[in-house]
C-alpha cells in the first residue's frame, strides 16, 4: 500500500443506495452500471477509463455511492442531458491498494487499509473509492483487479 496523488478527472455517474450487504451491495452497483452503460452508450458519450465507485456515506444500515466513468469533458452536456450526474473524480492524495481477487474480500482489504492508515500516521476521510480494472463477465473472480483508494485528509501530527 502507498499514498499516491490523483489527478481529478471529468466523470458521468449515477448516485444509487443499498444495504450494507455484500449481496445487496453487488446487486445495487450492478444494476446501476447497466443503467449507466445503456445512458452512456444511447447519448454518445465517450469514456476515458475504467468504472469506478465512490462510496460517499454510510449510514445505519445503508450505503450511498456513486457509480460511474470518467468521460471527455466535453461530453459532459450529453451526459447531463441522458439523465446521469456530472463532476470530479478524487483529487489529492489517497491510501492506494490493488485488491486481487473476488469483489466479497474487499472487507478484509479496508481493515488492512485502515491499519495502514494508522501506522503511516495518515488520517482518512469517510468516503472510499473502487477502480474496476477489468471485465467481471470476461475474467474469472479469482483474477479480479481491483484499484481500492482512501483518500486521505492530513498526515497525523505528534
Amino acid at each position: 500500500m502507498q499514498v499516491i496523488k490523483m489527478p481529478g478527472e471529468m466523470w458521468a455517474f449515477l448516485s444509487q443506495h443499498s444495504g450494507l450487504d455484500g449481496k445487496d451491495i453487488n446487486a445495487a452497483v450492478a444494476s446501476a452500471f447497466d443503467q449507466l452503460t445503456e445512458k452512456i452508450a444511447r447519448a454518445g458519450v465517450r469514456t476515458q477509463g475504467p468504472p469506478r465507485a465512490h462510496y460517499r456515506y454510510r449510514d445505519g444500515d445503508q450505503v450511498g455511492f456513486d457509480i460511474g466513468f470518467p468521460i471527455d469533458p466535453q461530453d459532459e452536456g450529453a451526459a447531463r442531458k441522458a439523465g446521469l450526474g456530472t463532476g470530479e473524480t478524487l483529487a489529492g492524495d489517497a491510501l492506494m491498494h490493488i485488491h486481487r481477487g473476488p469483489y466479497a474480500g474487499l472487507g478484509e482489504t479496508y481493515r488492512r487499509m485502515e491499519r495502514d492508515l494508522s501506522s503511516k500516521g495518515l488520517k482518512g476521510r469517510g468516503d472510499l473509492w473502487e477502480l474496476y480494472l477489468n471485465d467481471p463477465d470476461a475474467c474469472p473472480a479469482g483474477e479480479l483487479l481491483t484499484q481500492v483508494l482512501w483518500p486521505v485528509e492530513s498526515a497525523i501530527r505528534a
